[in-house]
């Protein structure tokens, strides 16, 4: 299928760039051709938006034509100059339009540049590095609002005076007024690798979002007031295989790298790593028109996070001997 004539895209592809959702297992080369060509899609979509914006620019001026040759013609009762002013105008009409649709189409078909080639890429390289070169990774990437996509941990209502939590999965019927208070978690990039030392590496990144809304009724109709708070937490399952490495068995800590058990299973050590990141974002939308368009998923994620986590693994793990 393609975007324009100088992009030709696979499905898994268009399907990406239009829903934020993939999953999908490559290999790590296969991922880097995959995102750096997302990336660089990127590009030509912002480019092509400033194209359609000028080209709707000039329906809106024969529109303008147009209805000032019908004044004119009017005032010299020329039937002819009515006509032609018609002609634009209608033309106008049709060329604005079809070129607002034309951009419209393209501003859903993207993924911000900025989130794949800060966030994505630099663990795919990272990944790579520690790969046999025909090893494949699973991905499982959801880049949706965490309204929609994300998991209703706990969720509250207020209105007037009257105060009532309700289960989780249950959030208040839309628009109704009051204040409604939530905590999200959104699972957004997932993923399993197997290093070349034997590890075999799960990972979860999500977001926890303490979300509100407040509805209120003014004389000019509803009123939304939207805030938000999000803080990035790394998860890992790391398993070592025992021939090559040592871990302190039936060890839990709670420590400023972060929370870390390690049991025995068979013939690995499995480590279960989390780390919730201090950094938080604010963000207050106000809002007469009831749409909540999401801040960007992974807002307070940067790559570092995710090698910060993975070093504590290798921090714990100390080499068998005779292992390097």
């Amino acid at each position: 299928m393609t975007s324009s004539k100088n992009y030709q895209l696979s499905q898994l592809e268009e399907d990406f760039l239009r829903s934020k959702i993939l999953s999908d297992t490559k290999t790590a080369d296969e991922w880097l051709s995959f995102f750096n060509k997302i990336a660089n899609i990127e590009t030509f979509f912002e480019d092509a938006v400033e194209y359609y914006n000028k080209l709707q620019k000039i329906g809106l001026s024969l529109i303008l034509v147009g209805v000032l040759t019908i004044i004119f013609a009017v005032t010299l009762r020329s039937g002819v100059l009515v006509l032609f002013g018609v002609i634009l105008f209608i033309v106008g009409i049709i060329w604005a339009i079809v070129y607002y649709f034309k951009k419209s189409d393209l501003t859903t078909f993207r993924v911000d540049r900025y989130f794949i080639e800060q966030k994505i890429l630099p663990i795919i390289y990272i990944l790579r590095e520690e790969m046999k070169k025909s090893d494949q990774i699973s991905l499982n990437i959801n880049l949706g609002c965490f309204y929609h996509n994300g998991e209703i941990l706990q969720y509250s209502e207020r209105v007037s005076d009257s105060l009532s939590i309700l289960d989780a999965g249950a959030p208040a019927e839309p628009n109704s007024l009051g204040f409604h208070d939530g905590i999200y978690k959104d699972s957004w990039f997932y993923g399993e690798a197997k290093f070349t030392d034997g590890v075999n590496l799960n990972w979860n990144i999500f977001d926890m979002v303490k979300f509100s809304e407040e509805i209120t009724q003014k004389r000019r109709g509803l009123k939304w007031k939207w805030r938000s708070r999000y803080k990035t937490i790394v998860g890992m399952n790391v398993s070592m295989p025992k021939k090559r490495y040592e871990l302190p068995d039936k060890t839990k800590q709670k420590t400023a790298e972060g929370n870390f058990q390690v049991k025995k299973s068979g013939k690995y050590y499995l480590l279960d790593i989390e780390r919730k990141f201090d950094k938080t974002d604010f963000f207050k939308i106000t809002s007469r028109t009831g749409y909540f368009e999401c801040e960007n998923t992974g807002k307070t994620f940067e790559a570092k996070n995710f090698v910060d986590v993975l070093a504590v693994a290798y921090k714990l793990a100390k080499p068998v001997a005779g292992q390097k």
